[in-house]
């Protein structure tokens, strides 16, 4: 695993420490508000994130526009689940630290 920080943003970038069903793309975390380092998935994936506090993530396509509203959760635990492939990143909207795991649903 590496890292790498980009403004605000660290990213772990991973070779597959997942859950058994999981293939981790990407990890990523901030103090607050920010735009990840863009990720690649082949099929269904999955957004799981653990905001300190509120926090809402904007799925962008890599070519800048918005996809959907993966997440606007008031602390705990939240996940988004899509079946597309593709190149995305994520919008963060948050005034603490938070943590958002990409991974490639494996069959």
């Amino acid at each position: 695993m590496r890292c790498a920080a980009i403004g605000a943003v660290a990213i772990w970038l991973a070779t597959g420490a997942a859950s058994a069903g999981e293939r981790e793309v990407a990890s990523f975390a901030g103090p607050g508000t920010g735009a990840t380092r863009p990720f690649t998935v082949s099929g269904p994936w999955e957004a799981q994130f653990d905001p300190e506090n509120d926090l809402v993530a904007k799925l962008m396509t890599a070519d800048g526009k918005l996809l959907a509203v993966a997440a606007s959760q008031i602390g705990g635990h939240a996940t988004y689940y899509s079946p597309r492939a593709g190149t995305f990143y994520l919008e963060i909207i948050a005034l603490s630290p938070w943590r958002a795991r990409i991974v490639e649903i494996v069959p």
